[in-house]
């Protein structure tokens, strides 16, 4: 076990896809300490990018690679990720405190219940700019003038909303 590995807070990542978004986002969670338990890659494209970019990172199998992660990052496109969650969910993949990120900007943390039934806990994470809604309207597009947009913004499920979903179903 390096370094890195050892140092408090650092979780065990898996990537979801090796698109643009996942690899790139994997490294830098690598580069702040985080530990890459590997990146699923289907094309030969999207292997060759996920071997450029993780080159430390095995190529695994989706169930493989969620049930060995502690944050797992679904980079998918967005018309795959309700299928890909709710199948993860009917197959006892997820794991109850697992954190789980999607990066699809159409779809808010709802997406993920099927994860959070299982106990994860649900995020979500895009490019504000990314939003459908016009320039007028939504605060992240880019404005005239401006140096360039604004880096990614997160945002973690409302836990008090989720715990009263959650204890509503009990």
């Amino acid at each position: 076990m390096n370094d890195t590995t050892r140092r408090s807070g650092r979780l065990g990542l898996g990537i979801v896809g090796a698109g643009r978004v996942g690899p790139v986002l994997g490294a830098a969670l690598a580069g702040a300490g985080h530990a890459i338990v590997g990146i699923s890659a289907v094309s030969a494209e999207s292997r060759e990018r996920a071997h450029a970019m993780l080159p430390q990172a095995p190529i695994l199998e989706v169930p493989t690679l969620v049930e060995r992660s502690e944050l797992v990052i679904l980079a998918v496109p967005d018309r795959e990720l309700p299928g890909l969650v709710s199948g993860l969910a009917a197959t006892g993949t997820w794991q109850p405190g697992q954190l789980v990120l999607h990066t699809a900007p159409s779809y808010g943390v709802e997406v993920l219940r099927p994860a959070a039934e299982a106990g994860a806990i649900p995020s979500r994470c895009t490019r504000p700019w990314s939003s459908p809604a016009p320039a007028s309207t939504s605060p992240g597009w880019r404005r005239a003038g401006s140096p360039s947009p604004r880096p990614p913004r997160c945002s973690r499920s409302r836990r008090p909303s989720w715990s009263r979903w959650v204890a509503s179903r009990s």
